[in-house]
C-alpha cells in the first residue's frame, strides 16, 4: 500500500480545507470475485452472479475455470483450465456481451478470439501495448475469457443490473470443476470533512 507524506506547506493547506468542511470525490476500479462449483457431465453452463450493483456498472468481467485444484496441495491454484469451452458470453439484463459467438475449440488451437479479448484488456485497462501472456501460455496456463461490458446501452443506466454468464463446451464438464468470475466496476467514493477530520464515505 503506497503512503504519501505531504510537505509542510501542503499540510497547512489540508488543515484549512478540513476546517472549511470540504467534500472530495474520487474513483477507482473495484474488484469482486465470485466462484461456483459446476455440474459435471454437462456441456452447458448458466450462472447468475451475486454481485452488488448500484450506480456503478461492471466494466469488465473475467471468466476462468479450474478442474481438480480445490483443496489439492500438489496442484498449482494459479493455473487455470480451458475445459474446451466452445462459447461464452455475459448477459446484463437483456444485453449480451459479446454479441457474436466466440466459436472456440482449444483442442484444435482455435482460440485466438478469446486471446484477443485478453490482449484488448491489457491495452485498455492496464495501458500495456503488448500482452505479457503468450498464445501458448494462454492455452495451457491462463485461458481467461475477458468480457468488455464498458459500452453499455443507455437503458441499462440507473437500472438494477442482472448479471448472468452463459457458456457451452465441446466436451462434458469434468468432475470437481469450479468457475470463477472477476467483476471490475467503476466505484465512486467521497471524503467529507466534519471540521476536524476527513471521513471516508462510499
Amino acid at each position: 500500500m503506497p503512503h504519501v507524506t505531504p510537505t509542510d506547506n501542503y499540510l497547512v493547506k489540508l488543515s484549512k480545507d478540513i476546517q472549511n468542511k470540504i467534500v472530495l470525490e474520487g474513483s477507482f476500479l473495484n474488484r469482486q470475485c465470485e466462484s461456483i462449483a459446476m455440474v459435471s457431465g454437462q456441456t452447458t453452463f448458466d450462472w447468475r452472479l451475486n454481485v452488488t450493483a448500484g450506480a456503478e456498472k461492471p466494466r469488465y468481467i473475467v471468466l476462468a475455470f479450474q478442474t481438480d485444484k480445490s483443496d489439492n496441495q500438489i496442484k498449482n491454484p494459479a493455473i487455470f483450465d480451458h475445459c474446451d469451452v466452445k462459447n461464452a458470453y455475459v448477459q446484463l439484463n437483456s444485453e449480451r456481451y459479446p454479441e457474436m459467438d466466440l466459436q472456440l475449440n482449444f483442442d484444435n488451437n482455435n482460440f485466438t478470439t478469446a486471446y484477443k479479448m485478453l490482449c484488448d484488456y491489457y491495452n485498455h485497462v492496464l495501458g500495456k501495448e503488448n500482452c505479457s501472456i503468450s498464445l501458448r501460455e494462454f492455452k495451457h496456463l491462463y485461458p481467461l475469457v475477458v468480457f468488455d461490458t464498458s459500452k453499455q446501452s443507455e437503458k441499462l443506466k440507473n437500472a438494477v443490473t442482472d448479471i448472468r454468464i452463459k457458456a457451452t463446451f465441446n466436451k462434458n464438464i469434468p468432475k470437481n470443476t469450479f468457475a470463477y468470475a472477476l467483476v471490475l466496476s467503476d466505484r465512486i467514493f467521497r471524503l467529507e470533512s466534519d471540521g476536524n477530520k476527513m471521513n471516508f464515505v462510499y
